[in-house]
């Protein structure tokens, strides 16, 4: 492994993720335990070289972290008031944003594949007013869920929204933006679609 970047790739679809993990006097400041990231591309020289150079950037942050840390023990304050740079760590992305994301994992063979899912990630956004990834909570999901439900679509076109919304959900945890995928273990009522016929449809391009 070269530079000893290799320790920090995991085989992820047609690419790799990046992880590292947040040292433990750090992890309240942070607010996750591993900074994960996708990297792009099927080449391991250059995802190395990628995964070094993040490397670099988090151990410099992790410096600069216990730098203000001491400073703001000796001063008698809280860290809770310590900084934590964006500009270093993973940024907070849009919810439509996690639909390039999706495609470097999946590299989906049509534009028609990445339409549905920019659809249902709008109406995502539409139906719960979230727009930023990481302020999604579980019961905006089951708000998602139930709205979805309550419409008059076939069984498949509403099970086509909830794939869709957990693909791409499942793309923010494996980067970092959320702890967990907050769509994992949602399922339809079947009670509200008894009486629905079964068609299997993603929901429409606009």
């Amino acid at each position: 492994m070269r530079n000893g970047s290799g320790r920090y790739l995991v085989r992820q679809g047609a690419g790799y993720r990046f992880q590292m993990a947040v040292p433990s006097d750090l992890q309240s400041i942070v607010g996750k335990k591993v900074w994960r990231r996708y990297i792009s591309g099927e080449h391991r020289a250059e995802a190395e070289l990628m995964a070094l150079q993040m490397a670099t950037q988090l151990q410099k942050e992790i410096s600069r972290l216990r730098d203000s840390l001491s400073v703001q023990s000796q001063d008698g304050f809280s860290s809770s008031g310590i900084e934590q740079r964006t500009d270093v760590v993973l940024p907070v992305h849009k919810i439509t944003d996690l639909v390039e994301v999706w495609k470097k994992h999946v590299n989906p063979k049509s534009s028609a594949s990445t339409l549905r899912m920019l659809n249902c990630a709008r109406e995502f956004g539409r139906v719960t007013g979230v727009r930023q990834v990481n302020d999604v909570t579980r019961q905006h999901v089951l708000q998602f869920r139930d709205v979805i439900e309550r419409r008059n679509y076939a069984r498949g076109t509403a099970l086509g929204y909830l794939q869709c919304c957990h693909r791409l959900f499942s793309v923010a945890a494996s980067e970092g933006l959320l702890s967990d995928n907050p769509f994992s273990g949602i399922h339809l009522q079947n009670n509200l679609l008894q009486n629905v016929p079964p068609r299997y449809l993603l929901p429409k391009t606009k």
